[in-house]
Order: structure tokens, then C-alpha cells, then sequence
């Protein structure tokens, strides 16, 4: 006779064995995957406020000293209210290209990009400390002159008329007979009859 306890292991021992096997295969399946996974994207910082735009001006890579170097010699600026503007170097046409407008505020100093003046000459004169030595240029004139009008001599008096005297004015109107003459082949219309004119 066969002893039962021997069977039972056996068909036990097979079942986790089975198991065993099956979950290895799922967990191979699951975890263990032929194909090359892709690289994580690189690493971006999150995006900041720029650094020049809290001086008013757009990002560019000539203007990123030039808050600091403004701030070092605003001294020499020459200020008509709060407003003083100057040349600025910009290394790509080695000339003082750059103009600006700088407005003190409540805020602190702003800068605009504006336009040369007509009579504006960006090319590094002799004499003129290198752009090392000094990065801006001030436009000592901030609006042109304007040469003081010549005084005119007082028009003469204009010599006095009587006023005016106010009198009733009288308008006579009389009729004009007026005749059209009427040509013979035109026949007048006829007059519209009574029932036409009641409604």
C-alpha cells in the first residue's frame, strides 16, 4: 500500500514548484525588459525672472554689465530732472552704438534703448578713455538748444474807429410777376379727379 503522506508532499512540492515558476516568468515579463530603455531628458532649471528685464531692458548679451557699470559712474552723468542718457560700448562695431535713456524712478534707475542723436558721433575719439577704462559715453546734451528768439518790436497801435451805432434797417419786398411760357406740344396733365384726392 502506497503511503499517503508521500503522495501529498509530492503533489504539494509540485504545486509551489508550479508556482514558483509561473510568478518567475511574470516577474521576468514585468521587470526584465529587451528593449533599451530611452535617456531621461537632461536636467532644465526652472525659468527665473531675467536679470535685465528688472531694469527695463530686453536680454541681450552686450547690455549684461551694463546696470553695474552704470551704477559705478551715474556720478558723471549729467541729469536734467530724472533723466540723463549715454552712449554705451558695444563690442561688435567697437563704437559706443548703444544709446540709452536712464530715468530715475521710485523703483530705481530704468533704462530705454533709444536712438541716436543727429548729431551723435559713436566712433571712439582720440583722447577718449579706452572702453575699458570706461564703458559709457554721457551725451552732455540731452535736447537740442533752442537759441532764444529774437524780440520782436510791439506792432503799431492800431488807431481807434468809432463804434459801431446800431440802427433798425428796412427791408422793402415786392412781388415780381413771373411768366413761363409753355410749349405747345407739351400737354398738360389732367387734374386728379375728386375720388383721387379724398383718399
Amino acid at each position: 500500500m502506497e503511503n499517503p503522506f508521500i503522495g501529498k508532499t509530492s503533489r504539494t512540492t509540485a504545486g509551489w514548484l508550479f508556482a514558483m515558476v509561473f510568478f518567475g516568468w511574470v516577474a521576468f515579463v514585468i521587470f526584465v525588459d529587451p528593449r533599451p530603455k530611452p535617456e531621461p531628458p537632461p536636467w532644465v532649471p526652472p525659468p527665473t525672472k531675467p536679470k535685465l528685464a528688472a531694469f527695463g531692458l530686453a536680454e541681450n548679451s552686450d547690455w549684461a554689465e551694463l546696470p553695474e557699470f552704470f551704477r559705478l559712474w551715474q556720478n558723471e552723468a549729467e541729469w536734467i530732472g530724472d533723466r540723463t542718457t549715454f552712449g554705451y560700448w558695444s563690442p561688435g562695431s567697437a563704437d559706443y552704438g548703444y544709446v540709452f535713456e536712464a530715468r530715475r524712478g521710485k523703483g530705481g534707475v530704468k533704462f530705454r534703448l533709444i536712438n541716436q542723436p543727429a548729431d551723435y558721433n559713436p566712433s571712439l575719439g582720440p583722447g577718449e578713455p579706452t572702453p575699458a577704462e570706461h564703458p559709457l559715453r554721457f551725451i552732455r546734451q540731452l535736447v537740442p538748444e533752442v537759441p532764444p528768439s529774437p524780440v520782436e518790436a510791439p506792432a503799431p497801435p492800431v488807431p481807434s474807429a468809432p463804434p459801431p451805432t446800431r440802427t433798425k434797417a428796412a427791408i422793402e419786398v415786392s412781388p415780381i410777376p413771373i411768366t413761363i411760357p409753355l410749349d405747345p406740344a407739351i400737354k398738360p396733365l389732367p387734374a386728379p379727379d375728386a375720388a383721387a384726392r379724398k383718399k
